[in-house]
């Protein structure tokens, strides 16, 4: 469930980075859309 305060950042903000570690142990970050669906982080993709 989202507080009252993620809930307003996330109202304002369209971009955040999904980062995950590489196979080798390097990071990688990339930017993705957000949004809220159902009290939850949706995560936009073009799929």
């Amino acid at each position: 469930m989202l507080t009252t305060e993620l809930r307003g950042i996330l109202g304002t903000t369209v971009l955040a980075h999904l980062a995950t570690v590489l196979p080798d142990g390097s990071p990688h970050s990339i930017p993705v859309w957000i949004d809220t669906h159902d009290g939850r982080i949706a995560i936009i993709t073009g799929r």
